[in-house]
């Protein structure tokens, strides 16, 4: 129950950052030279993990597994920033 939850708030702030084209919750983005591509990419992040998270509900992966699945989004977002030359 709790997870769906988590995955229905992650889904929405993906799709806020997408949108908006700005990460919520933040006020200033020091560092960032491309902060729309910044959100982009970590908005699509979050929507990826939260229907991941969500999709736990048809399709049962171990814990491990699924911690193992979201940090290799994560590795490959912040490889994304890198190459994208967001920093």
């Amino acid at each position: 129950m709790i997870e769906n939850f988590a995955a229905i708030v992650l889904i929405a702030l993906g799709l806020y950052a997408c949108i908006k084209g700005k990460m919520p919750f933040l006020r200033c983005y020091e560092g960032i030279k491309d902060i729309k591509k910044h959100a982009y990419i970590e908005g699509t992040t979050c929507i990826v993990v939260g229907l991941i998270v969500f999709s736990q509900e048809f399709f049962v992966l171990e814990r491990s597994l699924l911690f193992i699945v979201i940090l290799a989004i994560l590795t490959i977002s912040i490889v994304f920033e890198i190459v994208f030359k967001v920093f």
